[in-house]
């Protein structure tokens, strides 16, 4: 219920762009391997990043700066369950 709201409000101020929760479990991950300027692609099944660095979902905001982005996180629900958030610029397309 409190994600609900959160969310409701951003959508309400015309501030939430984007919503997408990332299927736990579930992935691949792609990383390079090689060695004198012979580079492969290894790919493993699975999402393995270490606790802290798991990405759990993506929320895009409209937000003037980063000053304006942090006052609108700050209320996410996430935080008050220990999660934390990071607040980031995308580049722009073209």
């Amino acid at each position: 219920q409190r994600y609900t709201a959160y969310f409701a409000g951003l959508q309400g101020a015309g501030k939430l762009k984007t919503s997408l929760q990332l299927q736990p479990g579930e992935g691949r991950t792609l990383t390079p391997v090689g060695l004198d300027g012979h580079i492969e692609i290894q790919v493993d099944e699975g999402p393995y990043g270490e606790v802290p660095d798991v990405v759990g979902g993506v929320f895009s905001l409209e937000a003037a700066d980063y000053d304006e982005a942090v006052a609108l996180t700050r209320d996410c629900p996430h935080l008050a369950y220990g999660g934390s958030l990071e607040v980031r610029a995308l580049q722009a397309q073209g």
